[in-house]
């Protein structure tokens, strides 16, 4: 302590090595981050050219035939996998519906119902969106909140 108070640099020192370890810390785990991605990629691909050579190779002994439905399934699941959020919509496209365009509108009734989400977040994403383009307005009725609406203003 003695020696922050003769030497005021002895202070600016010790937070700049901590501020270098916290750098080393971020950098070590983005790059284990990153590492971690890749090995997963490669996995992925070698399952599904594994997979695909199983399949040929079963189909050639004659046995692919005989499996059962589940088991070709599994197989073909493994060989051309999905993706696991193809079934899902954007919450825009909830919002506004599947073709909206420029100048539709919806009540804040409507997309409580439809999204289940509060105000809060319903801005929240007004904002995401307006940095991407879209720009979509609230107009509030003074008389009964609910009855505003959010118009697209420009996609």
């Amino acid at each position: 302590m003695a020696d922050v108070k003769t030497n005021p640099t002895a202070a600016a020192v010790k937070p700049a090595s901590d501020a270098e370890k916290l750098a080393k810390l971020k950098e070590a785990k983005k790059e284990a981050a990153k590492k971690f991605k890749e090995r997963r990629a490669q996995e992925k691909a070698d399952r599904i050219t594994k997979s695909k050579k199983l399949i040929e190779s079963l189909k050639k002994q004659g046995v692919y035939d005989k499996l059962d439905a589940e088991a070709k399934a599994f197989l073909e699941g493994m060989a051309n996998p999905t993706v696991a959020n193809a079934g899902t919509s954007s919450f825009f496209n909830v919002m506004f519906g599947a073709s909206p365009k420029a100048g539709d509108s919806v009540k804040l009734a409507d997309v409580f119902n439809k999204t289940l989400k509060g105000k809060a977040q319903i801005d929240h994403y007004i904002k995401k969106w307006a940095e991407s383009g879209r720009v979509v307005t609230f107009k509030q009725d003074a008389a009964n909140i609910l009855n505003s609406t959010y118009v697209i203003e420009k996609l």
